[in-house]
């Protein structure tokens, strides 16, 4: 599914939200985007700022007639470099900004099924940095000195990092997944995503810690949407009312082992499935995510930071039945996601590198 914008004044918005530090260096801003068959109009998209009103500390995601094009205000307002990529078609399309304190101003832009194409900036000032916090987002419009700029299109996958990515994780975004799909922004750089909204079905944001409210009358189209994996993996098909699973997955559990494939409306399998299983111990794993790490004397998040981390499989006060090392950075918001752990009830403990600080949380991998 996707979020129809087929009349002026209609946008998601949320104000009050933590999606960056209160100064940070780069940023990458991005959105799936399907146009109307006028590929010359004003088409303004996405925007996260610390003043929607203001143009104050943020970026935006338009198309200027048949060019992707991305702004930013770092450093205040009216000190705004751009860049322009150049795909002006009405397939599905992923556009990409990227900014980075004395790197380049770079905008992204590659059909579905096609390949990624990058302009570098024009404009003026590329030193700037962002000296206040973004708080307010809004997709399906501009912000409130765009006058002009409206928009006829299908949103979706709308996502905000604290980090400038690559252009190895947006090619990853756009096709890097099975069959050619386009990577969850949450399988990339997963430290620095600070918002995340699929729009697939609802205006559910997924990584933000907020809730949007909806301006005009909002539809969604529930057959068509970008072919963006699920998080975890699996393409998800853009057909279909829930997911589709196009590849066949092996599901192995000690002596236990099966496929399946078929279609899934929901969670339910229409294809064939064959699965067979005694008594077997598996060797699933999973992802924890943490909740905003603040310390005791609440100082204030645990935001950006580097940490080591370990998981217990089991219980305090017992014996472990396994333990899982690594580590990893909060994301903006102070929150810590791992990888790559038993599917069974446990506790994570992490710890800052310069060890002034332990953290702690119960909970089960999913």
């Amino acid at each position: 599914m996707s979020l129809i914008i087929d009349a002026d004044g209609e946008y998601l918005q949320a104000t009050g939200g933590t999606f960056s530090p209160s100064s940070f260096t780069e940023m990458s801003i991005g959105i799936w985007v399907e146009r109307s068959s006028d590929s010359s109009a004003y088409d303004a998209y996405f925007s996260m700022m610390n003043s929607l009103a203001a143009d104050l500390t943020g970026a935006a995601l338009a198309h200027d007639g048949a060019f992707a094009e991305g702004f930013v205000w770092a450093g205040g307002a009216g000190r705004r470099a751009n860049g322009k990529g150049s795909t002006g078609s009405t397939s599905w399309q992923l556009l990409v900004f990227t900014y980075k304190q004395g790197g380049d101003v770079r905008v992204y832009s590659g059909v579905q099924g096609g390949s990624l194409t990058n302009q570098t900036f024009y404009g003026n000032n590329t030193t700037d940095y962002f000296t206040t916090q973004m708080t307010q987002v809004r997709i399906g419009a501009g912000t409130d000195s765009m006058t002009g700029w409206t928009t006829r299109a299908k949103l979706a996958h709308a996502f905000f990092y604290t980090k400038e990515l690559t252009s190895a994780q947006v090619s990853a975004l756009l096709s890097g997944g099975t069959a050619g799909a386009g990577k969850n922004p949450q399988a990339v750089q997963n430290a620095n995503l600070t918002f995340y909204a699929p729009l697939t079905s609802d205006a559910t944001v997924t990584v933000g810690g907020v809730s949007l409210s909806a301006t005009g009358t909002l539809t969604y189209d529930g057959a068509d949407n970008p072919n963006v994996e699920a998080y975890g993996g699996g393409s998800v098909d853009g057909a279909a009312s829930g997911a589709t699973l196009t590849g066949t997955s092996s599901l192995t559990a000690g002596g236990a082992s099966g496929t399946a494939s078929g279609t899934a409306t929901g969670a339910n399998l229409t294809g064939t499935s064959s699965i067979s299983a005694g008594a077997a111990t598996g060797n699933a794993t999973g992802s924890f995510t943490t909740a905003a790490m603040e310390n005791n004397s609440g100082a204030g998040l645990l935001a950006s930071t580097s940490v080591a981390w370990t998981w217990y499989e089991g219980a305090i006060g017992s014996a472990p039945t396994s333990t899982t090392h690594g580590t990893g950075t909060t994301n903006g918001s102070g929150i810590l996601t791992v990888t790559g752990l038993p599917v069974a009830a446990g506790f994570l403990l992490a710890r800052t590198t310069d060890s002034s600080g332990v953290y702690y949380q119960s909970g089960t991998p999913a």
